[in-house]
């Protein structure tokens, strides 16, 4: 039997594949990241019996609740964030909006308003809100 002569090229060859799909296991092993922010402003709704926030709205509470949900979104490593516009709290309405305004809707439970009416006081605050920006501190661009 008459030994075959190989050459560099030829003995690099299975090295070169095995390189190729190391580096292919590794990419597909990596996390992708989506890097998305999610920017929100949050107003309050003021009692229009005397133009108070309600219990426990404050700027700090929710600040330290962006904080939590950035800190459980970033254990995915997906790169999804909350981005909290201006680090405050909006006030909205005031004191005496008892029919109209943003205060009107002091009282309405939105979560058992979509369960119970098919989502009309969230939809009707909505629309208010578009139709009267400055009072309601709508941004559109958000």
């Amino acid at each position: 039997m008459k030994p075959q002569i190989l050459s560099t090229a030829t003995r690099k060859l299975p090295w070169l594949a095995i390189c190729g799909l190391s580096l292919l296991i590794l990419e597909v092993s990596l996390p992708v990241r989506a890097d998305i922010t999610v920017r929100i402003s949050v107003k309050v709704i003021l009692n229009p019996a005397d133009g108070s926030r309600p219990p426990m709205v404050r700027d700090l509470v929710f600040s330290n609740t962006v904080a939590g949900m950035n800190a459980l979104l970033a254990k995915f490593g997906r790169g999804y964030r909350y981005e909290w516009v201006g680090n405050k709290l909006i006030d909205v309405g005031g004191q005496g909006q008892f029919n109209s305004g943003p205060s009107h809707y002091y009282n309405t439970d939105f979560t058992d308003d979509a369960l119970s009416n098919g989502g009309v006081l969230n939809q009707e605050f909505e629309s208010n809100a578009v139709a009267n920006p400055l009072i309601y501190r709508w941004i559109p661009t958000l």
